[in-house]
């Protein structure tokens, strides 16, 4: 595979970003790989961007820019393979530039492009160029066929594994969270945390935003390296796993981060989450409203062994069940090659 594939991966690699992920899966493949970072797409200004996001169909200031980088990247690497991840801003005269070259393009949706926060009209058209769109929502299945695209395909969320390893140093200090959560907050969530207040949980929260909730703003613990993610999560009693609904998440990235890490999981039952975790109490509990979540939170307090078996449970299953990057790469190359073989087949 490596001898006739040379890929070039776009998107934001810091954190636990997914384009990181799929550089360092392609790596480990030996898939020759270089990196297209779209920071370069954004201006040094604030204001800027935000202008730019509200009036020009939140496209970044720079776009042309990333475009013709992405453009002279592929051509220094001879690639013949582009993935691009979540809401990189490559416009369609970039994508019809890289066939027009034999280079096949891939984009994996994070977001659900129809949700109103991340939609826009050079977004849609974009996905009509790609030659592979991949989703991990079966939610959107049916309309991004419909845009059309050219070929789309549910591919799940997994974990880094370099991120989140086999075996994870014991480093964390301070009391363990009772309740943690690990996401960006929303007024969604905030008001399922404040009910979760309400009814005696102590949560711990950390991502982005929770300072814009004056009454949430003292349980957060801001935004954390991965290294600090995975401490906290191992030493959390009860992990919470929360889907976006404006989103129209099955499951989300912490589902399959929470179950490498091999810690206990409250997760809200969708037929996603059910399809990988199987039935309540295999490996995780599940639940639906937020009566039901404290509920849970307060058994597994009282009830550590069986909040400790969940998580050896979780992890047997996440671990053993091929569900990595380095997975899900090599799914999407042995889809594009079906497709559209990269040794000069036709599609």
């Amino acid at each position: 595979m490596s001898q006739k594939t040379r890929l070039v991966v776009v998107g934001d690699v810091s954190g636990t970003h997914l384009a990181g992920s799929f550089s360092r899966a392609a790596e480990a493949m030996d898939v020759p790989v270089a990196v297209q970072e779209i920071k370069m797409a954004e201006s040094r200004h604030r204001l800027v961007n935000s202008l730019f996001w509200r009036l020009c169909d939140k496209r970044p200031v720079h776009v042309k820019k990333l475009g013709q980088a992405l453009l002279d990247t592929v051509a220094k690497h001879q690639a013949n393979l582009v993935l691009t991840t979540g809401l990189a801003p490559i416009l369609p005269g970039v994508l019809q530039a890289l066939r027009e070259r034999g280079v096949q393009t891939m984009h994996y949706a994070t977001d659900d492009p129809w949700n109103p926060v991340m939609g826009a009209r050079w977004y849609f058209k974009a996905l009509q160029n790609y030659d592979v769109v991949f989703s991990p929502r079966r939610s959107t299945m049916d309309q991004l066929a419909n845009l059309p695209c050219r070929a789309v395909r549910y591919l799940p969320f997994g974990y880094d594994h370099d991120l989140f390893p086999d075996e994870i140093e014991p480093d964390h200090n301070g009391p363990a969270p009772e309740l943690l959560f690990i996401g960006g907050a929303d007024d969604e969530r905030a008001g399922l945390i404040r009910e979760l207040v309400a009814l005696g949980v102590t949560p711990t929260l950390a991502g982005g935003y929770w300072d814009r909730y004056d009454d949430l703003s003292g349980f957060s613990l801001g935004n954390l390296s991965p290294k600090a993610m995975r401490s906290v999560t191992r030493a959390a009693k009860t992990n919470l796993c929360l889907v976006r609904r404006a989103n129209r998440d099955g499951h989300v990235m912490r589902s399959y981060e929470i179950g490498a890490l091999g810690a206990c999981a409250l997760v809200e039952d969708t037929s996603e989450h059910r399809a990988i975790f199987g039935e309540d109490g295999d490996c995780v509990r599940y639940f639906t409203t937020p009566n039901a979540a404290a509920a849970l939170v307060k058994h597994l307090l009282s009830h550590p062994d069986e909040a400790k078996l969940l998580g050896k449970n979780i992890r047997t299953r996440i671990r053993k069940g091929h569900n990595t990057y380095r997975d899900r790469l090599q799914e999407m190359l042995t889809t594009i090659y079906a497709l559209s073989p990269l040794d000069g087949g036709q599609r």
